[in-house]
């Protein structure tokens, strides 16, 4: 079983910009994560394996909801296929100040087709696994994921709504 989160919330998102690989997670992001961790304790979720993006918002929510569980921080998996769409020379721009064709055809953007490649790379290898494994990943990837789910053109994904941040989903995935 895949377990999907979304990292709490960073500094970027409650600045309203995109964020590059350094955006810390704000107080609230801290406590989102921390309840994301007590529910799945909560729920009795066994979670077998932490694969986390290289970014720093996703890294300090891997390490937030290990604490919480009991899990080895030190056997947390990091790959950087789960990395955030990189949106090229719009980072630290105002995610109001852009529209959606800005933010996949702007100067230095990631091509949809390669975004999507390195996604679906990604999730293969994990939906290999027999486990229950959580990814902490980023509002992009997930937003991927569905296009990939829905069968829509990569290029779509910019147009799929979020998942909160700080919030596990049950993802299901079948590449």
């Amino acid at each position: 079983m895949i377990y999907f989160i979304r990292h709490g919330e960073s500094q970027a998102n409650a600045d309203n910009i995109f964020g590059g690989p350094d955006s810390p997670l704000t107080d609230k992001g801290r406590l989102q994560v921390r309840a994301a961790g007590e529910k799945l304790k909560a729920e009795g979720i066994i979670i077998d394996r932490i694969t986390a993006s290289t970014y720093r918002r996703s890294i300090d929510t891997a390490r937030i909801i290990a604490e919480v569980i009991g899990f080895d921080q030190a056997q947390i998996k990091y790959d950087y296929r789960l990395v955030e769409y990189d949106c090229g020379k719009a980072i630290g721009r105002s995610i109001d100040s852009m529209t959606q064709a800005e933010m996949i055809k702007g100067p230095g953007a990631e091509d949809p087709e390669k975004f999507r490649a390195r996604v679906l790379k990604a999730f293969a290898e994990i939906e290999s696994l027999p486990s229950n494994i959580l990814v902490v990943s980023h509002a992009g990837v997930g937003c991927m994921m569905q296009t990939i789910k829905l069968g829509l053109p990569p290029e779509k994904f910019i147009e799929i709504q979020d998942y909160p941040n700080g919030e596990v989903i049950q993802l299901e995935v079948k590449i």
